[in-house]
């Protein structure tokens, strides 16, 4: 271990190995076509055949749609499907919830909470056609479904989408599971407090892990690897 700065040569004496690691890493999608209002129009148009029912309230049929959909495909697979209020932190929530077997693999909880989004406010004219669309301003608060999944690579992993077109996604990985389930693949022994891991693997797996995380070729392999999976979700 080398000692790169001032705090760490002040403890130096006193330090065993360093981590270097994210502990979030949030990937932002989105629709790109679909989130300019000439794009939107023309994605509506593909979908239904014309732009005739493209207004306001089937917009929120679609989001009711979502709901209906997923909430019965988790019911067949026997996923909970738990709302969320303001107060709820759903990352602890779904911590509770992790299947205790170790070869769990897939959805083992959904959690939906409202929260700010972006979505499209059709203005129509006097007699039906279509004005303008645009943001709808200021940001209401919509339904955002989030799938909690178990990885094989990169443990607990979160697959957050708005019920509303069109359809803005998040996708959270934790760096410290991955971390820990290399270890665990290289023989080593990994401990933690809360989220935060102990020292004692650093040595010898923290900076090759911790750099795929970070940066390179792999990392960004790994991750496209889990989405395009996890995009086919029902």
């Amino acid at each position: 271990m080398q000692a790169t700065d001032s705090f760490t040569q002040h403890y130096y004496e006193h330090l065993e190995g360093e981590y270097e690691c994210p502990d979030r890493i949030v990937m932002s999608g989105f629709f790109r076509f679909g989130h300019r209002a000439a794009g939107f129009r023309l994605w509506w148009r593909s979908l239904y055949g014309s732009d005739e029912k493209l207004n306001n309230n089937h917009l929120m049929r679609i989001s009711g749609h979502f709901s209906r959909r997923l909430r019965a495909a988790m019911k067949q697979r026997g996923v909970e499907v738990r709302y969320l209020t303001n107060d709820d932190r759903a990352h602890e929530i779904a911590e509770a919830h992790i299947p205790s077997d170790p070869d769990f693999r897939g959805v083992f909880l959904v959690t939906i909470k409202r929260s700010p989004g972006r979505v499209f406010d059709v203005e129509l004219t006097s007699d039906g056609r279509i004005r303008n669309i645009k943001w709808k301003e200021p940001l209401p608060y919509i339904n955002h479904y989030s799938f909690h999944i178990i990885d094989p690579e990169w443990g607990h992993v979160t697959f957050k989408i708005c019920g509303q077109p069109p359809f803005a996604t998040q996708i959270i990985f934790n760096g410290h599971e991955y971390i820990e389930r290399q270890a665990r693949k290289q023989g080593l022994v990994f401990t933690k407090d809360g989220n935060s891991p102990t020292p004692r693997p650093w040595p010898r797996l923290q900076r090759p892990c911790a750099h795929r995380v970070l940066k390179g070729n792999s990392s960004r392999s790994a991750i496209v690897g889990f989405i395009r999976p996890a995009c086919a979700l029902p």
